[in-house]
């Protein structure tokens, strides 16, 4: 009779070790979250304090406007940007029976995607590529323009007042006062390089899209507003890089090399990676958004990590 109860001891013993264990993993995991959540509060913080300054620059000179600060708010946006139109551009593709597994693959294969949500990042990367593709020319290869070699000071001048002067403005409202402006042309160009034609046939039924844009019209869609929000922020990050001494450079990184997070950033949690060996070191799968080497910091690229499967 005595032994029974022992044992029941020891169960109720061995299953208290255990909630114990599950108690302690469930603190160290909200620790971790509560360390997250306070960094990302102080970001944001930090973010919309320099934006509530920036509001009242539009008169300072470029010395005093064109900080890295500055700078890695706009990326944000930029980023931000980028993410809301990869949603449209799924949702799109989603509804007109494309298939996503197979358009990620095409985009980059041989990536093994972690959870079937993850494949969102392929998509990113494929507009953001395209967007920033040029970005090292002062005008995106448009034109045989040397202004920043010819009078660098100068060049820098006008795009800091160029970005001032457009970042409150709407992009449909700006292309459709002056629709063959630069930046107008910009949209044109980026817009048949995203969007090619059997998509935007399968989204729109027809060629309506293209045919006003290759007449040099900007179509009032919302397909299209979401496109010319990112490509306002990908221009306005440009204009604002090419006000710096040095200019501001771009970088990504190729796919299969190290993870070095001096200046690459995961887009996936490590906790939602399926190996945890220190010793292992991660590659890239592919390059989400670029980085930026501002004076003498670092914007980090954001990268999505290949999975290390099962006999690697």
């Amino acid at each position: 009779m005595l032994s029974k109860y022992e044992g029941y001891i020891e169960t109720y013993k061995r299953r208290m070790e255990e909630k114990n264990a599950e108690i302690e993993n469930l603190k160290a995991s909200l620790e971790k979250v509560t360390a997250k959540k306070d960094q990302l509060e102080s970001r944001v913080r930090k973010l919309e304090h320099q934006s509530a300054l920036d509001q009242t620059s539009t008169g300072l000179s470029s010395e005093q406007s064109a900080k890295p600060s500055l700078f890695e708010l706009v990326v944000e946006e930029a980023k931000e940007a980028a993410s809301n139109f990869a949603k449209l551009l799924t949702a799109m593709m989603k509804s007109a029976h494309w298939d996503l597994d197979a358009a990620a693959k095409s985009i980059e294969p041989g990536v093994f995607y972690s959870r079937p949500a993850h494949k969102k990042y392929a998509f990113e990367s494929y507009i953001c590529h395209r967007m920033f593709s040029g970005f090292e020319n002062e005008n995106f290869y448009m034109n045989g323009s040397l202004s920043s070699i010819l009078d660098p000071e100068k060049h820098r001048h006008e795009c800091l007042i160029q970005f001032q002067d457009m970042r409150s403005i709407d992009p449909l409202e700006l292309v459709s006062i002056t629709p063959d402006c630069l930046f107008g042309k910009f949209c044109h160009k980026k817009y048949l390089q995203i969007v090619h034609e059997k998509m935007e046939e399968s989204f729109f039924g027809d060629f309506e899209h293209r045919g006003q844009i290759l007449n040099g019209v900007h179509p009032r869609s919302r397909f299209y507003q979401s496109f010319l929000k990112f490509a306002k922020a990908v221009w306005l990050v440009h204009k604002l890089a090419f006000s710096f001494s040095p200019t501001v450079k771009i970088f990504q990184v190729r796919k299969d090399c190290e993870f070095h997070p001096l200046y690459m950033e995961s887009v996936v949690d490590n906790e939602d990676l399926e190996y945890n060996d220190p010793s292992v070191r991660p590659t890239v799968a592919l390059t989400v958004t670029p980085g930026f080497r501002i004076e003498e910091e670092v914007l980090k690229c954001r990268v999505y990590l290949q999975e290390m499967l099962p006999g690697e």
